[in-house]
């Protein structure tokens, strides 16, 4: 949102910094706003309706259906969007060599961390075993 904000939602003047924080406040305190009305009235519902699981599915139902409304309206706005196939080039070809090891790299990456933090959680991290010798 950064572009964004810099251009039309000037929220602190010329300071991009204090736009951005402004702007991500305001969308954490309008959250906090809604949990606070969405709670209350989903523990009414789970109460009005007895049973959990039949709460469960009509959230769900409802959740569902304005997903559905939300992906019709973006489908409208993306067939607008003039789509073109990338030319399969040699730049194609690298960019996709670049991004293939990317992913090797942080797959590895994981897979060491994991490996790391099994050792570490399950305190079973081996050590040489120390040699003393009698000192005569």
């Amino acid at each position: 949102f950064s572009f964004a904000l810099k251009d039309s939602l000037q929220l602190a003047g010329s300071h991009l910094l204090m736009s951005l924080l402004s702007f991500n406040v305001g969308v954490e305190l309008g959250q906090l706003a809604a949990l606070i009305v969405a709670l209350p009235l989903l523990n009414w519902l789970v109460a009005r309706l007895g049973k959990p699981r039949i709460a469960l599915i009509v959230m769900s139902a409802l959740v569902a259906h304005t997903a559905w409304h939300w992906l019709a309206d973006r489908w409208v706005a993306f067939r607008e969007y003039a789509i073109t196939v990338p030319a399969f080039d040699a730049a194609f070809g690298a960019g996709l060599l670049r991004a293939a090891m990317l992913a090797l790299i942080a797959a590895g990456g994981a897979w060491l961390a994991g490996g790391l933090v099994r050792r570490l959680g399950a305190g079973t991290i081996q050590r040489a075993p120390t040699t003393r010798t009698a000192a005569s």
